[in-house]
């Protein structure tokens, strides 16, 4: 009887003690959205620049710290989450949250969900994307990683050591993304220009002010207008615009004459103290 207790016992003691299972904490069920809780974006799709990328992402196999005198226990979690561009540039500040709470018996099974949005800047370039993620246990003291790619299809402007003007061309309208093949208008019509400065210099907080001129030469060689400060463009903003677009318009009166214009645009770097013009030729018929 006794050898029977004794055996007893010494199984109590063993289930006791018995090791916990072992844990590892993870990243799981990871997926990027167009909308919150929208289905996952498909493979190769793109987003495109100013759009919002939505985030979601599950935390397992963490540890639960048991409470004195309390019949279930705490979870102690910590998350960020860095969103870069194709060269790790850090596109907007890096997000950050926790999940700092009771659990009981019945929540056995229960993972949290995080959420995360990140806006794609308006001059974001062309290539894949990461959302960085770190987790951490506070109770374990141990952390876990993802990284979760996408991609954007943006405007894919040249970058330029010095002060530049690309992509200069016409169009029918203001609205239009194709440009004109041939640069000629009628009499009464408007003349729809577009551009990118690029090559300027940064300030504090990636500050940057440019602004440019405009000067339209008439086929006989004067100076039909001449705007020197025709618009400025400047901004600061967390992630650097590494290109300023432009766009004007000229409206034709009745009496320009026809043939073959110059329009001249000069550009300032108010920053890096830079100049740098463009010409373009277009008809009037």
């Amino acid at each position: 009887m006794k050898h029977a207790s004794l055996l007893l016992f010494a199984s109590t003691l063993a289930t006791a003690f018995a090791a916990t299972p072992e844990t590892h904490l993870a990243i799981q069920n990871t997926a990027i959205h167009q909308y919150e809780d929208g289905p996952s974006m498909p493979a190769g799709q793109a987003f495109t620049p100013a759009d919002t990328v939505f985030l979601s992402f599950e935390i397992a196999g963490f540890q639960k710290a048991q409470k004195p005198n309390y019949e279930g226990a705490r979870i102690n979690l910590s998350w960020t989450v860095d969103a870069t561009d194709p060269a790790g540039t850090t596109i907007v500040p890096a997000a950050s949250g926790k999940v700092d709470t009771d659990v009981t018996a019945e929540d056995k099974d229960w993972v949290p969900k995080i959420r995360d949005t990140a806006l794609i800047p308006p001059a974001a370039p062309t290539g894949t994307y990461h959302l960085k993620i770190t987790i951490r246990d506070e109770v374990a003291k141990t952390e876990a990683t993802a990284d979760v790619p996408f991609l954007v299809h943006g405007r894919d402007v040249p970058s330029s050591e010095t002060l530049v003007i690309r992509n200069l061309r016409f169009y029918a309208a203001e609205e239009d993304r194709k440009p004109l093949e041939t640069a000629a208008y009628r009499i009464g019509e408007t003349v729809w220009v577009k551009f990118d400065i690029t090559g300027y210099k940064f300030g504090p907080g990636n500050e940057f002010q440019v602004s440019y001129g405009i000067d339209a030469i008439l086929p006989s060689g004067k100076v039909g207008l001449s705007q020197p400060d025709a618009a400025t463009l400047s901004d600061k903003t967390f992630y650097p615009e590494r290109y300023a677009p432009g766009v004007f318009s000229l409206p034709l009166p009745s009496n320009v004459p026809a043939g073959r214009h110059t329009l001249v645009i000069t550009a300032h770097d108010k920053i890096g103290n830079q100049t740098a013009d463009a010409k373009a030729q277009f008809s009037v018929e």
